[in-house]
């Protein structure tokens, strides 16, 4: 009997704990993605104006402070499960931390794992594959930002998640593929404007694109 591989399994639980570890709220950005959540829950806006010495990212409009778009659509995101801690948490830096745990180092976990498949299907090296997701995970700015509670672990997660469907896409020409990689790589637009450098080199690889195999 063949036996079964669980280094996926592994490599997840073990970056996932590790940036779980480290988490830190280290400046205005995080407060201020907190304080837009806080603020659409308390007050039913995104009005940031009681809020002027915990936040730093924001614009003025109309008499009002408000947070720049893609903060928005961030919090947006994490809106229900913020609804469910302030029911279940009544110490605010414990909400910070879960956030900072489900919206950050969640998604770095399973982007590892994703880069562990992915390097593995075109090494065909395990203990290659291994490596390569180490070196991403531990010497590259992910682990760093795995750490706060911004949008760009999300960011990063998202615009890989497209990028291992469009590689699909390529490889077998199957429409599900590049319908998932457009969703991906839209949600990662309303997270961060650099994603549209990754949509014009799509469009170039597909103009360019020749059969693999």
């Amino acid at each position: 009997m063949r036996k079964k591989d669980f280094t996926d399994v592994k490599l997840f639980f073990t970056f996932f704990f590790i940036s779980s570890f480290f988490i830190y709220w280290t400046s205005w950005n995080e407060e201020t993605n907190f304080y837009v959540l806080f603020s659409f829950f308390k007050n039913k806006n995104f009005i940031l104006d009681d809020f002027i010495n915990k936040t730093g990212d924001r614009v003025y409009r109309d008499g009002h402070y408000y947070p720049p778009s893609d903060k928005i659509f961030f919090t947006s995101i994490l809106s229900f499960f913020y609804a469910i801690l302030k029911n279940l948490l009544i110490n605010e830096n414990s909400i910070k931390a879960v956030l900072t745990i489900f919206s950050s180092s969640l998604p770095f976990s399973l982007l590892m794992v994703i880069m562990y498949k992915f390097s593995k299907s075109f090494i065909g090296n395990r203990k290659r594959a291994i490596l390569v997701s180490l070196l991403l995970g531990f010497s590259t700015l992910l682990f760093q930002q795995s750490r706060f509670f911004t949008s760009h672990s999300l960011e990063a997660f998202f615009l890989f998640l497209s990028f291992y469907f469009f590689i699909q896409f390529l490889r077998d020409n199957k429409i599900i593929n590049i319908t998932f990689s457009s969703i991906f790589l839209t949600t990662s637009l309303f997270l961060t404007p650099i994603a549209r450098i990754i949509l014009i080199l799509y469009m170039l690889s597909l103009l360019t694109y020749r059969k693999w195999y």
